[in-house]
């Protein structure tokens, strides 16, 4: 999976590179809010996890005819979510016990190419865009971090903190499919601004296979991101 998304980009950028230096190019630098629900099932339970972060990411427009355009997407996510714990360990009384809270923080890489169709002008300069297309991803760190609030138990010292690598026995790769709406508004010259939202639906079961074949433990993620920032024509 990890070749096919590698020769899936290198074949996108060669065709820009190689496109008509007459078509129009422009660069888009974003960020923005990143949104994600991990929903997992197997026989026995379902639940869905909600993360949050933010995410930023560069952009390769390419007028291809018309109204048609195809948008090349690089992007880096972080998100995360916490977790309050109380009365950890169980102790036969409510009075001693440990008091505190585990953040998760992921980190993801991710490659988006989507195909944009531009609507009519709404206004000078205003233009509105729908885009659809595959996209790739691959989960580069998953950390946990504890941090103690409360104890009354003498080996384990108030405000401690550590840190350890995630145990979430799933795959990284994931692969789905991106849509969203956007505005780009043109500002001066070759310089504008766009802002605008992207859901992007995985397919892949994240759940690794023997526990997919033992359990049917079955994990797939969504995530709607809202970007803005800036746009520089250079053809």
């Amino acid at each position: 999976m990890m070749r096919s998304a590698i020769r899936t980009a290198a074949v996108l950028l060669l065709f820009l590179a190689t496109a008509d230096a007459s078509a129009q190019m422009r660069v888009a630098l974003t960020g923005g809010l990143d949104f994600a629900a991990l929903d997992q099932s197997s026989h026995s339970s379902e639940s869905t996890t909600h993360d949050s972060g933010f995410s930023t990411g560069v952009s390769a427009i390419h007028s291809l005819f018309g109204p048609v355009e195809l948008e090349l997407h690089s992007v880096y996510s972080r998100r995360g979510r916490s977790y309050p714990y109380a009365d950890w360990p169980a102790w036969p009384t409510r009075d001693r016990g440990v008091r505190g809270v585990e953040q998760t923080s992921e980190e993801h890489l991710g490659l988006v190419a989507l195909g944009r169709v531009n609507l009519p002008q709404a206004a000078r300069g205003l233009h509105a865009h729908l885009a659809a297309g595959p996209a790739v991803s691959w989960e580069t760190s998953c950390r946990v971090t504890t941090t103690i609030q409360e104890s009354t138990l003498p080996w384990i010292v108030p405000t401690a903190t550590w840190t350890e690598e995630c145990n979430t026995a799933q795959d990284r790769m994931n692969f789905g499919l991106a849509a969203g709406l956007g505005f780009e508004f043109r500002l001066t010259g070759d310089m504008g601004v766009t802002l605008g939202t992207l859901y992007t639906h995985g397919f892949r079961n994240l759940a690794k296979r023997q526990d997919h074949r033992l359990f049917g433990a079955n994990k797939k993620l969504r995530a709607i991101t809202i970007r803005t920032g800036i746009v520089y024509g250079i053809g």
